[in-house]
């Protein structure tokens, strides 16, 4: 079953969303659904979908690399989204992987200095 044989992109979602549900947590079961919801958000610019799909793939994820990577493509995703709290959250998750990841910490900084948080910012 390929997304590209549904022509209706919505249909297409809801299929692949049922499928991931199944079993969120198993990557050979969810796996396949995580990888064309995410082609299918990137397509359509579903950031919150898109979050999501990233999110599964963290927990499913061994390799810390790849997982410090997911990371960061999600906080970016939730600081253009506005939701700076979660970006914040999720680049202190970041910073747990790789406490002296440069760019995290800057944009870890940035986000406490624009929400005023002056108190998070200092253990930064």
């Amino acid at each position: 079953m390929s997304r590209t044989t549904l022509a209706d992109r919505e249909r297409a979602s809801a299929l692949w969303k049922r499928i991931l549900a199944l079993d969120p947590t198993n990557e050979a079961i969810g796996g396949p659904a995580a990888a064309a919801l995410q082609s299918l958000y990137e397509e359509t610019n579903n950031t919150r979908g898109l979050i999501e799909v990233l999110r599964a793939r963290v927990g499913w994820e061994n390799d810390a690399n790849t997982r410090l990577e997911l990371l960061l493509r999600i906080s970016g995703l939730e600081e253009r989204d506005g939701d700076l709290s979660a970006a914040a959250g999720t680049l202190e998750e970041a910073l747990e992987l790789a406490p002296e990841h440069a760019d995290a910490l800057v944009r870890l900084e940035k986000i406490h200095e624009t929400t005023g948080a002056h108190a998070k910012r200092v253990e930064v």
